[in-house]
């Protein structure tokens, strides 16, 4: 069994020392989240943390094309496996789907930038469209937020207990899985690529999470959203008429670019309906 360990490019001396004491700690890797947007650049800190250890290997959990050409990226982690052999590993997620429609690649793209941001800034509009007062903004963000904060919790106990394999892997290693009807696809790959196990789905918990808690909140479905998504690529703002209609564009999305099985996507929304259900009758809304 290897261990790794994972790391937001926004601390640089936080990241040196706990960098040094994972490798201390005898973990094998390390991974590097790469946004562009919301934290420094992936590349520098690749960079002075190979220098400052000397066996932990690094590599960037996320990095997506769109924003990043793929041949600098490329480049710059050739340059380091030259100075590093052995110790820089690369996900690229290249989507290289004959068959998903540029619409369907657009609404993975949307759906694509960091789950808290969008869904933060969607909830905070919204509170103001609907001109809450002080005390019922309140309410609402804080029963939103917190609801979904557990079903969080309950969502990454579940995926590193059950440690369920992602269809990159699932597809690539189709001759492991004891079924004789699979074969396997060495050449699959998956358009996002992310360094999580994949049941049930982080997404689906999410979203779910939300939009049970509106629904609850203001009492139907039918609760209008704009939602906009800064991620490279995913187009102009989308308007929702009912809270199940983004449930189901957020799954269809997830499989669309290879990271799940629609099941987790489903058993995702299941424990976020169950668990604001919760949060609703015994710390809010009663």
């Amino acid at each position: 069994m290897k261990i790794g360990a994972h790391f937001l490019p926004e601390d640089f001396p936080v990241f040196i020392d706990s960098l040094k004491t994972a490798e201390d700690a005898g973990y094998d890797r390390a991974w590097i989240v790469d946004s562009q947007m919301l934290w420094e650049d992936v590349w520098v800190y690749m960079t002075h943390g190979l220098a400052a250890t000397e066996r932990i290997g690094l590599g960037v959990a996320v990095s997506n094309p769109l924003t990043r050409h793929f041949t600098v990226s490329a480049s710059a982690a050739a340059t380091l496996a030259r100075l590093h052999p052995g110790r820089v590993t690369l996900g690229m997620g290249r989507g290289d789907s004959a068959v998903r429609t540029p619409e369907q690649t657009q609404t993975v793209l949307f759906w694509a930038e960091n789950t808290f941001v969008q869904w933060s800034r969607t909830v905070r509009l919204l509170a103001e469209e609907r001109e809450l007062d002080v005390r019922e903004s309140a309410r609402l963000l804080g029963f939103v937020h917190v609801a979904t904060a557990d079903a969080m919790i309950t969502c990454f106990e579940a995926k590193y207990y059950f440690s369920f394999w992602r269809p990159f892997h699932a597809i690539r290693r189709a001759d492991t899985d004891g079924n004789r009807g699979t074969t396997p696809d060495p050449t699959w790959t998956s358009f996002l690529v992310v360094n999580h196990p994949e049941y049930p789905s982080g997404h689906s918990c999410f979203t779910g999470a939300v939009t049970e808690a509106l629904k609850i909140y203001f009492g139907a479905d039918a609760v209008p959203l704009t939602i906009s998504s800064t991620f490279a690529g995913a187009g102009p703002s989308r308007t929702y008429a009912l809270l199940g209609d983004i449930r189901a564009e957020v799954a269809d999305a997830r499989v669309w670019a290879g990271l799940h099985f629609r099941n987790s996507m489903q058993e995702g929304y299941k424990l976020a309906r169950k668990v604001v259900r919760n949060a609703a009758s015994h710390d809010f809304l009663t």
